[in-house]
């Protein structure tokens, strides 16, 4: 009877132990990603209650300091889709070649950081609508004859590393070196010195750091590549992407995705 009796308790204890693994599992479950505390959100996300997105903080107009103060056009727009998504903005910079990664890895939430949504991007993380498009140019010094990347012989291109740019500058034959920078900025001024006879940038980020820097540096011929950028999420977190591009869309029909755009760049987003 007492082995009975013990079994009987063993088993209970087995017993219990599965109904506590099964209601564990359960409430694992229901967190979309399967990390990260989201609250009643369901989001997955890195901080309950935040909403942490990364971008570089080198790349003016879209991302840069001042004064201390990190600002830019990207920064607006994840601080809005934060704000619509009942969640408190929280930027988080690093290098632009590191921001896949750190996302893979749960380090933040998704990336608001002028990234392009390419197929090899794509099969590790998910990507938003575009929020932006743009256009890659090749920029030389004010006095260059170039009139575009053809009239380049044996040049030294300067872009930024891990970008789209650099694995298109890589397959020209008349491209002799592809010169890696931090940023797009950074590649743009070594034109001037001479350090590269050319740099690939991003019509509006080029524009911006020629007029603010007072470069002696143009764009030449037409667009090189076309250049949008999405906001990418860890796969799984499904529900995060569609509040995502629900913001955007909201943003777009209630003006003031406009307001921002006219406010970082001058003109409205559907201006060449």
């Amino acid at each position: 009877m007492a082995g009975r009796r013990r079994a009987g308790r063993r088993a209970a204890v087995r017993g219990g132990a599965i109904v506590i693994a099964a209601v564990l599992l359960g409430g694992c479950a229901g967190l979309e990603g399967g990390s990260g505390s989201g609250g009643d959100s369901g989001y997955g996300l890195v901080s309950d209650g935040e909403f942490t997105f990364a971008l570089s903080g080198q790349l003016a107009p879209f991302s840069f300091y001042e004064n201390g103060k990190l600002t830019g056009f990207d920064v607006a727009i994840g601080t809005e889709v934060a704000k619509r998504l009942k969640l408190t903005p929280k930027p988080s910079t690093g290098a632009f070649n590191s921001l896949l990664a750190g996302l893979q890895a749960g380090r933040y939430d998704a990336i608001v950081g002028s990234m392009t949504n390419t197929p090899e991007r794509a099969k590790v993380v998910d990507f938003s609508s575009d929020y932006y498009k743009s256009g890659a140019f090749l920029w030389v010094k004010s006095d260059s004859t170039a009139r575009s990347i053809d009239d380049l012989r044996g040049a030294v291109v300067g872009v930024p590393l891990g970008s789209t740019f650099e694995a298109a500058m890589k397959k020209r034959s008349n491209v002799e070196k592809v010169k890696t920078y931090e940023s797009d900025v950074d590649a743009l001024k070594d034109v001037p010195t001479g350090r590269a006879d050319a740099a690939i940038v991003d019509k509006l980020v080029g524009a911006y750091a020629a007029k603010k820097g007072g470069m002696q540096v143009k764009p030449v011929g037409p667009a090189l590549l076309d250049n949008s950028a999405a906001i990418p999420v860890r796969k799984k977190h499904r529900r995060l992407l569609t509040a995502v591009n629900k913001a955007l869309t909201d943003m777009k029909a209630d003006g003031t995705y406009t307001r921002i755009f006219q406010h970082w760049f001058g003109i409205s987003p559907t201006q060449p």
